[in-house]
């Protein structure tokens, strides 16, 4: 399952940009549209081990919808995130 959370964005910029901060916000994001065991278990079928910090990222918008941003350039694909202005984000 898929959602539209399109319209948040989530700033990856510094030390809330760790995978592990990333994946922690996404299976929040998951537990509360599909339920509190929804997210363990979508984060159980990623082989996280063998992802890429680019992999993980695409996994996560493709399962939330959800935009990622920066303020400044992360030198990661252009398509994984936009440069913009963070204050008033996730």
């Amino acid at each position: 399952m898929s959602y539209d959370l399109g319209n948040k964005k989530l700033d990856i910029s510094g030390p809330k940009g760790s995978v592990f901060a990333v994946i922690g916000i996404a299976k929040s994001l998951v537990n509360m549209v599909e339920g509190a065991s929804a997210g363990k278990e979508w984060i159980d079928s990623l082989d996280l081990s063998n992802m890429l910090y680019e992999d993980v990222l695409r996994e996560v918008i493709a399962k939330t919808g959800i935009s990622l941003v920066s303020p400044h350039d992360l030198g990661i694909p252009e398509d994984l995130y936009t440069i913009e202005s963070t204050n008033d984000y996730l």
